[in-house]
């Protein structure tokens, strides 16, 4: 059985293959077609129980438990046991310690993305196949994976509104960070974007066509062809789910997608909801008007000796570029690590949220 690092890229693969069956599945009925799933998901590899796997991360866990639960979801009659035990873990529990086990009790208890809160890249793309769990939980209609499920993606989007700039770039403090550079999160901003309805969501991703003079169709049959190869990766199996959901209709996620255009104050009033979400360390957020400061309180993640953790981006200040893109605002993007440095002021005023927190003060 592979083994910490091991589990990354074959359960990314996995969720892929699910969400492609999802799709396909739902092709093959607007046709009349029954289609079973393809997907092999080994049982004895990865339908781990509600604790995880030897040396298994929060973010490999989170793949395990929603992914197993979305195929066997859609083999729930065929095999009503093994859907029982993949339900089972993904709604999870908590025992008497106060110790959660099982996906949602894990997010909604030690709080969202557990011990690695709002981890950058690389390993942002690893939490997003949450999105998994929804698709269970629409393919089964099961009300309490309904509740809880919806309930994940509301917080998903609140916590990114409160770390994002006015056109839905993400930049948030949390664990993971990759010192000294700034934390960048390329596929939490498209996971932002999809779900609030920018265009793209990112260029690297716009996969529509455009209607192009003749000279230019080649440059333009390039450009679709790697837009379309960048979702065929497996990094985007939890931005490909939610792009799912949305093509159903879904009202968990459809309801974060607003009729009207995108503006700072948007974000500014969906982040004000920043006390419903749990996390696991306080972070108070300053939003501004041409930027926010992102700050994670000292005195927050240690390890089981009681030492500070490392890699941990404690403070991130932004700013709302005119002519923005992720690299352009990373190369403005202020931070620091392990608190070896105070972060700046908050903007002047600016609304401040605080989200609740497991561990510490609010």
């Amino acid at each position: 059985m592979a083994q910490g690092k091991g589990y990354s890229g074959p359960l990314l693969e996995l969720c892929m293959d699910v969400v492609r069956d999802y799709e396909e599945r739902a092709s093959a009925k607007a046709h009349g077609i029954t289609m079973p799933p393809e997907t092999a998901w080994p049982p004895s590899m990865f339908d781990w129980g509600p604790d995880g796997a030897p040396s298994s991360s929060d973010n490999h866990e989170t793949m395990a438990w929603c992914g197993s639960a979305a195929l066997a979801a859609l083999t729930r009659e065929q095999q009503p046991e093994r859907w029982r035990r993949r339900r089972e873990v993904l709604i999870g529990s908590v025992d008497r310690d106060g110790k959660p086990h099982g996906y949602y009790a894990r997010e909604f208890t030690t709080g969202l993305w557990g011990r690695e809160q709002c981890a950058p890249d690389n390993h942002w793309h690893q939490h997003a196949p949450g999105t998994l769990g929804r698709l269970a939980a629409v393919e089964s209609q099961d009300p309490e994976l309904l509740r809880l499920s919806e309930q994940w993606i509301d917080w998903m989007a609140i916590t990114m509104a409160a770390f994002s700039t006015p056109d839905g770039q993400v930049w948030a403090v949390g664990m993971r960070g990759p010192e000294p550079n700034p934390p960048t999160s390329f596929h939490g901003t498209a996971f932002n974007r999809l779900l609030r309805g920018f265009p793209g969501p990112l260029p690297e991703l716009d996969d529509a066509p455009r209607a192009v003079p003749e000279k230019a169709a080649k440059q333009e049959a390039e450009r679709l062809a790697k837009a379309q190869r960048n979702w065929e990766d497996a990094s985007f199996a939890g931005l490909r789910a939610l792009r799912y959901l949305q093509s159903i209709g879904d009202e968990a996620v459809s309801k974060w997608n607003p009729d009207s255009a995108i503006d700072a104050s948007a974000f500014d009033d969906i982040a004000r909801r920043a006390p419903e979400v749990t996390l696991k360390w306080p972070v108070r957020v300053y939003r501004g008007r041409d930027r926010f400061l992102a700050v994670l309180v000292p005195g927050g993640p240690k390890n089981k000796a009681g030492i500070p953790a490392a890699e941990v981006c404690d403070w991130v200040e932004v700013p709302y570029l005119d002519s923005p893109s992720l690299k352009a605002t990373g190369a403005q993007v202020r931070c620091g690590y392990n608190w070896k440095t105070p972060p700046p002021k908050p903007p002047k005023d600016a609304v401040e949220v605080v989200f609740a927190s497991k561990d510490g003060q609010r």
